[in-house]
């Protein structure tokens, strides 16, 4: 094989490497994510050839859709350090849809291999979690890092953040059973499936995060039909995942804690336009309910064009003190909790819609991807509890699989 053959082979074994282990790193510290996409983009700049269309620049741009709205947020904010940072955070977004998205090398090979790496590094993740909260039981005789926030809390992870990973890894292992998406062969044989469907969605129960779990319920429902295409099997897979899910409630300690929440949830608010919210202990629903109530406050004084980048938080900590939630203004640094508020306080109601025709716009376009059908319900349910692109994690993994679906599919490569 002559020289340059060799070395275009090794850079591009070099490329795919780096996109893998990207993919295994995920689930892990953010700093290792970091120094392996600075690695890919300058193997992307300097080595990759790429390829350009018209519809690969559109998909490009909407999939970047949060990226440029912080771009022009920039142009009015007032806080632009802030705003940097905020810019710095969603950077990642167009990052991976240009280097997935105008590789000439990324092919169906090099999403096989970067989601079989990221099951492995799932994999991984799950056992160091559940291996730390073994010593720790052995230890302390308290089985408190077995769920919720205990179970990553040695990975330096958000428990919904794990949770949605856990989630991802189930519909790409039922793709690849069905045939729409390729894994290493160990993967695909049934039995490893039905094991690791389980075990992700043990994590799932484990970890406790509401709006994860409805998730499931809705992605379970969708699979289940998927896979038995008979109304009796249908019925009877619903059935027995409700009676399971059901008996967990009460097996689960912080299911059971999340369960009484949304029991209690109309009964208990935390007294706004008074000094009322100290000395107590908030759950998730009450705390979301204030938050809502004063991001209400500054979508209404920033209705069109919003705050801007770098100015979103501030606002919401000024709202928190004008109401009196001294607990969110004065001890914490409360977000939206909402990404569809979230979006709506920074850019205004021009960048909330700009930001829903975006997502539109890509599934309409790559609407035969069935994985990225499931990746849009899982991130839209997720969307309404969480701001999930206010953190580098989120930002990665919105870019990451958002691209890797969008782009993967060597049967509907551009």
């Amino acid at each position: 094989m002559p020289l340059l053959q060799r070395s275009e082979k090794s850079i591009r074994h070099g490329f795919n490497g780096l996109l893998c282990l990207v993919a295994f790193t995920i689930p892990f510290k953010a700093i290792f994510n970091s120094i392996l996409i600075i690695a890919l983009l300058v193997v992307w700049l300097l080595a990759v050839p790429k390829s350009f269309s018209k519809i690969q620049y559109w998909l490009i741009a909407t999939i970047s859709s949060v990226f440029i709205l912080a771009v022009w947020g920039m142009f009015f904010t007032q806080n632009i350090d802030e705003g940097f940072f905020r810019l710095q955070q969603k950077a990642l977004v167009p990052v991976f849809a240009l280097v997935i998205g105008t590789s000439s090398w990324y092919d169906k090979d090099s999403e096989k291999w970067a989601l079989t790496a990221f099951l492995v590094g799932m994999l991984c993740a799950s056992a160091y979690s559940f291996g730390i909260a073994f010593i720790h039981a052995l230890s302390s005789g308290s089985y408190t890092h077995f769920f919720a926030h205990g179970l990553v809390e040695a990975l330096d992870l958000y428990t919904y953040i794990f949770a949605i990973l856990c989630l991802i890894a189930v519909f790409v292992l039922l793709e690849s059973y069905l045939g729409n998406l390729a894994l290493h062969p160990v993967f695909n044989r049934y039995s490893t499936m039905i094991f690791l469907v389980i075990l992700f969605s043990s994590l799932l129960f484990l970890l406790s995060v509401k709006q994860v779990l409805i998730a499931w319920g809705v992605l379970v429902m969708i699979y289940a039909w998927r896979l038995t295409k008979n109304h009796w099997y249908f019925l009877a897979s619903i059935a027995m995942v409700a009676v399971v899910g059901s008996c967990l409630i009460f097996i689960i300690p912080s299911l059971y804690d999340k369960f009484n929440e949304v029991v209690a949830s109309p009964a208990v608010s935390i007294p706004l336009d008074q000094d009322a919210s100290l000395g107590k202990s908030w759950d998730g629903i009450a705390l979301r309910k204030a938050i809502w109530t004063c991001a209400a406050d500054v979508v209404s004084q920033n209705f069109w064009w919003g705050t801007g980048t770098g100015d979103a938080q501030d606002a919401l900590q000024q709202a928190y003190e004008a109401r009196q939630f001294y607990f969110a203004s004065r001890f914490n640094h409360f977000n939206a909790h909402n990404q569809y508020i979230q979006t709506w306080i920074a850019f205004g109601l021009i960048g909330l819609i700009f930001c829903i025709l975006s997502w539109v716009f890509i599934y309409r376009n790559r609407k035969g991807s069935p994985a990225l059908i499931s990746f849009v319900i899982c991130m839209t349910m997720c969307f309404f509890t969480e701001s999930m692109l206010e953190t580098n994690k989120g930002n990665l993994i919105y870019g990451f699989f958002s691209s890797l679906f969008v782009f993967g599919n060597s049967q509907r490569r551009l």
